[in-house]
């Protein structure tokens, strides 16, 4: 029997909560674990080149870094900021105005990722209602008011990333984190909305992380 209470879209909607504030919030302690040597067996295979992977033009996959980046320091955290990709607009911690590009959607995945998870007090809040989208966003928002995340490591730096596909509504992008010896990988969607960028929380079976060596087949990025 269905429960009227708790529909299946509802019961849906929560594990995708479940699953992504585990990503968001947890990414340090998995880094940690791999290289504290715990169960490597889990490793991923590595990729195929990012050349290789599928869009809408070649032009619009990046293989190399997007120009023009600069780096700032945000709760401890470097995120990416450009003149050319995003952010426009800054205001109380919510990063806004990307370009609708495959670097506008990359840049926007990073700095929602991380903000949503570092943002002092309830700025979090604002970040997730007014940057996730998808039938996940408000199961998102009530396990992240529940979550102790003042208990929790800073989350490991960005190292990597592959557009696995673009186009003018969608992107996939597998954003890897982490250094040297312990990377975590996880594939992520953006969709372009109401003019802007948007982390997307509407797919039932969100891509747990992968643990990796090394970035073969990952475009090496960061702030350092």
């Amino acid at each position: 029997m269905v429960s009227l209470d708790n529909p299946p879209s509802a019961r849906r909607g929560k594990r995708i909560a479940l699953v992504v504030v585990g990503v968001l919030v947890v990414a340090a302690l998995a880094v940690a674990a791999f290289l504290l040597g715990r169960d490597t067996s889990g490793e991923s295979t590595p990729p195929p080149p990012a050349t290789s992977a599928p869009a809408s033009s070649d032009a619009a996959v990046p293989a190399q870094p997007p120009e023009g980046v600069r780096w700032q320091r945000y709760q401890g955290v470097l995120l990416p900021l450009s003149d050319v990709h995003g952010p426009r607009q800054n205001r109380d911690g919510v990063a806004t105005g990307f370009a609708h590009t495959s670097e506008g959607a990359l840049l926007a995945l990073v700095n929602i990722y991380y903000r949503v998870t570092l943002a002092p007090g309830e700025q979090w809040r604002e970040i997730a209602e007014q940057q996730i989208v998808g039938a996940g966003q408000q199961d998102f928002v009530e396990q992240m008011s529940h979550a102790d995340r003042s208990a929790l490591p800073s989350p490991p730096p960005v190292a990597g990333f592959r557009v696995v596909s673009f186009d003018e509504s969608t992107a996939v992008i597998t954003l890897v984190v982490g250094s040297p010896g312990g990377y975590i990988a996880t594939t992520e969607v953006m969709r372009w909305a109401d003019g802007d960028w948007r982390y997307a929380l509407d797919s039932a079976t969100p891509s747990p992380p992968q643990r990796l060596s090394s970035l073969e087949g990952y475009v090496p990025w960061n702030g350092s």
